[in-house]
């Protein structure tokens, strides 16, 4: 049987939104250690998150950003 999970992704790199969503992904640009990016792109729904950002600041950041609104989501970091 086939699962579809619906997904999104946020970059603050606009290049990198152009190039995701020619690729046909769902990509838009935002600061994902941003309490209000997160909450406007609806983190409220989201059954789990999972951060790939290359920087630990902002990796860390983003993470205490996503606990602040969603303290049980389970959060992968790559």
């Amino acid at each position: 049987a086939e699962h579809r999970i619906n997904y999104l992704m946020l970059d603050i790199n606009s290049q990198e939104v152009i190039k995701g969503r020619q690729e046909g992904f769902p990509v838009y640009r935002g600061d994902s250690s941003r309490v209000e990016t997160l909450k406007h792109m609806g983190i409220e729904r989201a059954e789990a998150v999972i951060v790939t950002i290359a920087n630990d600041i902002t990796t860390e950041k983003t993470i205490r950003a996503i606990r602040q609104i969603c303290p049980g989501v389970p959060i992968i970091v790559r």
